[in-house]
């Protein structure tokens, strides 16, 4: 499993730079870049969201649509942020969560 996430990793980096090399635009290269260290981010999150089980699938699967968003941006050069940002309310709510129910389960 850990090889397919590093091979995804640098299946992904591969994308963006030859997309850089075929358009030569900064701005996207940047862009993209930023999105992808961002998403690796949400990815470091998803240990501490694994107490909550359907919270953590809810992230698998939201990281998956953002890893997407961002492959589809490399191709076509149109980010779209809502979907590259939705791995943050899983997190969100996590903490939310996590504030108003406690660890121990029971409210207060």
């Amino acid at each position: 499993m850990k090889a397919i996430v590093f091979l995804g990793i640098i299946g992904t980096l591969g994308l963006i730079g030859v997309s850089f090399y075929r358009q030569r635009e900064w701005k996207k290269l940047l862009l993209s870049i930023a999105a992808f260290s961002v998403i690796l981010v949400f990815i470091g999150f998803s240990p501490t969201l694994r107490t909550v089980v359907p919270l953590f699938m809810a992230h698998l699967v939201l990281i998956l649509v953002a890893w997407s968003a961002l492959i589809y941006a490399a191709i076509r050069g149109k980010f779209y942020w809502p979907a590259l940002f939705a791995p943050l309310v899983t997190v969100a709510l996590f903490f939310i969560l996590e504030k108003t129910v406690g660890s121990g389960g029971v409210a207060g």
